[in-house]
């Protein structure tokens, strides 16, 4: 696997494919922070009925497209770093404003979110935090 995998999940999960995926298991996704909310509600009764097997994948997929509401939520400040196929959880994701910079890692967020009740919005809100610190200018919306 490669840099060329995460191109293919990011189109993924821009992909009616996924959407439709998402709305047979009662998961809204819009590529908007609206839908953040959402994925913290329902991915831990999701997770809760498949199979042990495809968790691990299903984090990736979700971590991704947590990663490409974080582009749009911060108005394309955000890039991915190289994708990790032994450990997708050590793929980041870097939002840059500025001499301000945050480092995410979506995949290992969603497995927070999903296995230790960590809320997504606690991620977004440090990013905020850091673009409107004395280094950075506010251009996330809210």
């Amino acid at each position: 696997m490669s840099d060329s995998t995460l191109s293919s999940l990011i189109s993924y999960v821009h992909s009616d494919d996924f959407r439709e995926m998402c709305k047979e298991f009662n998961i809204k996704v819009d590529n908007t922070p609206r839908s953040i909310k959402e994925l913290e509600k329902e991915l831990p009764n999701f997770f809760s009925i498949v199979e042990d097997d495809v968790k691990p994948k299903l984090c990736i997929l979700f971590g991704v497209y947590f990663g490409e509401v974080l582009k749009e939520t911060f108005e394309g400040m955000g890039e991915w770093g190289s994708y990790y196929p032994v450990e997708p959880t050590k793929t980041e994701f870097r939002i840059m404003n500025g001499e301000s910079e945050a480092i995410l890692r979506p995949v290992l967020a969603i497995k927070d979110c999903i296995y230790k009740g960590e809320p997504l919005s606690k991620y977004i809100n440090s990013v905020e935090e850091i673009m409107n610190s004395e280094h950075g200018i506010n251009n996330a919306k809210k």
